[in-house]
């Protein structure tokens, strides 16, 4: 129960502080190329029932009849503006309607076609034992996929072969040891692990890199409000205060967004966390904070909690340099070893 709260917790409130960012998309989509904006495939879920996947059309209209259900590197069916997407797993946030309706969870074995489902061994079928997931620890693993297979394969039987039993290896370790804690955890990473796998292909300009830090200075600043309102209210919401943590998460997205562009935090590219660092997020959390609670006193939420507000600011100003140095740990492991005379001119 305590899973399926936060599932409906976290998902309703990035339903809307992202809801600007899925309508950008969906036109986005209509104007790049023809066809439906969201795509719908069978999948199955728990308990082996089948229900309807969304995402957002990355690929050309009819993509099962050009090719095969799995998508490879420079495949010819994703459009331009899926190139932009795929990497970021920005076509996946249909999928939180999903989540709200049950169907999947926020972490979990991320779900498979029917066609795949039928040649687990019974063994494996122990993964639809729970919901499956928009993420999940083997999910985070497996970025990039479409860059592993070789070419002249057929991709789904070498799928089969070779990638399909090392993530059910994966999903059923995740099953063994999980935990409310360990799924949340899963969730701090999947910001720092997707923009690491973007940037490791190369496929971001640089304005869209000062976008995505401030994205994920931004999801730190809802992870903080989140964490703000259980520690607040030792791990369990009352009703009372859910809207005042729903509509929380874009007042102070909004708040916080301000400060870290008025300081330039999303120009700043961390090769050391320094003592000059520590002060320049510092003085963002406090500025964010103060705009934070500013927003609030304007918009008349008297019975705002005023402990969340404080503890929103203080937790941002750990989480900002946490998930700037994760990321930049994954870019790392990522990029290709330098020579010594590379290293020397860096």
């Amino acid at each position: 129960m305590a899973k399926r709260a936060v599932d409906l917790a976290l998902a309703a409130g990035a339903v809307i502080v992202l809801a600007p960012l899925l309508l950008l998309i969906a036109l986005a989509i209509k104007l790049d190329s023809a066809g439906p904006v969201l795509y719908s495939q069978l999948r199955v879920g728990r308990q082996g029932w089948p229900f309807r996947l969304h995402k957002f059309r990355s690929m050309l209209a009819d993509p099962d009849r050009r090719g095969p259900p799995l998508t490879r590197r420079d495949d010819p069916r994703v459009t331009r503006l899926g190139r932009v997407l795929r990497p970021l797993r920005l076509d996946e946030l249909p999928q939180l309607f999903n989540v709200l309706r049950g169907d999947m969870s926020l972490v979990g074995p991320r779900p498979e076609v029917p066609s795949i489902v039928a040649r687990y061994t019974s063994a494996e079928r122990q993964v639809l034992s729970v919901r499956p997931g928009l993420v999940g620890p083997t999910h985070l693993a497996w970025l990039d996929e479409a860059e592993r297979y070789p070419e002249g394969i057929d991709p789904v039987e070498y799928y089969v072969a070779h990638m399909l039993p090392e993530k059910l290896r994966s999903d059923l370790e995740y099953l063994r040891t999980r935990s409310l804690l360990t799924d949340l955890w899963c969730l701090t990473r999947v910001p720092a692990a997707l923009l690491g796998n973007a940037l490791r292909r190369r496929r971001i300009e640089p304005l869209a890199r000062k976008t995505a830090r401030l994205t994920l200075d931004l999801l730190s600043v809802c992870v903080a409000t989140l964490l703000a309102f259980l520690l607040r209210f030792d791990w369990r919401v009352p009703d009372p205060e859910l809207p005042y943590l729903l509509y929380g998460f874009p007042v102070a997205g909004a708040a916080y967004a301000v400060a870290f562009l008025a300081l330039g935090m999303h120009r700043k590219v961390w090769r050391h966390f320094t003592l000059e660092d520590l002060w320049h997020v510092c003085g963002a959390g406090l500025l964010g904070g103060g705009l934070h609670a500013l927003t609030v006193v304007l918009l008349g939420w008297q019975s705002y909690p005023r402990s969340v507000l404080v503890l929103t600011g203080l937790l941002t100003i750990v989480l900002l340099p946490a998930t700037r140095l994760v990321l930049r740990s994954t870019s790392r492991r990522g990029a290709a070893p330098q020579t010594p005379s590379a290293r020397r001119r860096a």
